[in-house]
């Protein structure tokens, strides 16, 4: 799933090497692997404490940096990267316009900029009952939170099953319950053990309420980022995280 979305997201080469990728927010390196693939030097920053999962699993690859640090502060040479790719970031950040407009100036003139964001809309934001819980499980600890998320998970697990099976809509319902659901994506009923389900169902569950910041954009502002940081060939769409930025840095002159 992340080798199809990596590729279909970025529409980049199997085949980068000589280049020089940049990821910033690399969480615990589910994306390097792949990039790192290409035979591009990638060098991956994060600010937490996942870039030690993330050595853990890639460190020992001679065509990967990883570093952490902070996305509006990168210590990388600005116009140095061939291309950079921002996936499921921008929108955990205190400022995800300031977080955006950091990134191209890292990349040299012509570099191409994939990045992405949670789209605000009504049905996922307004309706989205995570946006109704998060007040209070963000202020929880991090420990605690994830304690009490697999004490609800095993709750709610005989009903999960069951709402699984209702066509067409039964994932999003477990998703709408707080239940993260992704039989959908790993296969028919039965296809993928329940185990595997029901650990991913702990950890995502996790993931969308413990994030300090949470904070979807609409198509217009991020349209406006892409004119204020003055990119080439922009095209902003709906797709795969919510909406995708594809653009290119400027050529000198």
């Amino acid at each position: 799933m992340s080798k199809q979305r990596f590729f279909e997201e970025t529409r980049w080469p199997y085949n980068l090497q000589g280049q020089i990728l940049i990821e910033p927010g690399s969480g615990s390196g589910r994306f390097t692997e792949i990039a790192a693939s290409t035979g591009a030097m990638v060098l991956s920053l994060d600010m937490s404490v996942a870039v030690d999962a993330n050595f853990a699993t890639n460190g020992h690859s001679e065509n990967v940096l990883i570093v952490q640090g902070n996305i509006a502060e990168m210590p990388f040479p600005y116009g140095y990267g061939d291309r950079l790719f921002c996936f499921g970031v921008l929108q955990h950040t205190p400022d995800p316009r300031q977080a955006f407009l950091s990134l191209p100036r890292h990349l040299r003139p012509g570099g191409r900029l994939v990045a992405d964001v949670y789209h605000k809309k009504f049905t996922n934001y307004v309706l989205g009952t995570k946006y109704w819980v998060r007040p209070l499980t963000r202020r929880v600890p991090p420990e605690r939170l994830y304690r009490l998320v697999r004490r609800y998970v095993d709750l709610m697990w005989p009903t999960a099953r069951v709402v699984r099976t209702i066509p067409c809509i039964g994932p999003t319902l477990n998703w709408r319950l707080l239940v993260a659901d992704y039989s959908r994506e790993l296969g028919e009923e039965g296809a993928i053990d329940d185990a595997v389900l029901k650990d991913w169902a702990y950890l995502d569950t996790f993931d969308m309420l413990s994030p300090q910041f949470d904070q979807p954009q609409t198509l217009g502002a991020v349209r406006r980022w892409c004119n204020e940081a003055g990119l080439n060939d922009v095209e902003v769409i709906v797709g795969y995280n919510g909406i995708e930025i594809h653009a290119t840095h400027p050529e000198l002159g």
